[in-house]
């Protein structure tokens, strides 16, 4: 065999090597987005309680979020009308988790998290204040939030 056919035979291995490692990844990336419905992992909600405001028209929705094993458990709360149903969005107030043990955990892996109405459109929830806090809202729509943080018991301050 010459020069130019050991090129050849030398370019032939190449291309075979390099269409056998692309039909492999992608046969990996269907079977994985196959087995999960998708490249990600879904996140689930775990509903922990609901506390319904003082006149019954709104409800708020405490509940643990998990996306997976490379993320921490959340603890997320959501105020909708009394009629909503939950749903697989993150929470619309609220979303903590406990910053790598910072915090403590409550038995659902996040942090604890209580809400007491103070009247029809105030709502106060108490976290500890070691909790990674994402997202905190002061309001939503006629409702406001006010926040209490201890690094004692929250339920010692309801």
């Amino acid at each position: 065999m010459g020069a130019v056919g050991r090129v050849a035979w030398f370019t032939v291995c190449v291309i075979a090597t390099v269409s056998v490692v692309l039909a492999g990844t992608v046969v990996s990336s269907l079977a994985i987005g196959w087995l999960y419905g998708g490249l990600s992992m879904p996140c689930e909600n775990t509903p922990l309680s609901e506390v319904p405001s003082p006149d019954g028209r709104l409800k708020l929705v405490i509940f643990e979020r998990s996306c997976g094993a490379t993320t921490d458990f959340t603890t997320q709360a959501s105020l909708s009308d009394r009629h909503g149903k939950p749903d697989d969005e993150a929470g619309n107030i609220f979303i903590a988790d406990a910053d790598h043990g910072r915090a403590p955990r409550a038995a659902h892996g996040g942090p604890e998290l209580h809400a007491l109405w103070l009247d029809e459109t105030t709502l106060q929830l108490t976290h500890d204040a070691r909790a990674r806090v994402f997202q905190a809202r002061a309001e939503l729509g006629d409702v406001g939030i006010v926040y209490v943080r201890t690094e004692s018991s929250p339920e010692m301050h309801q």
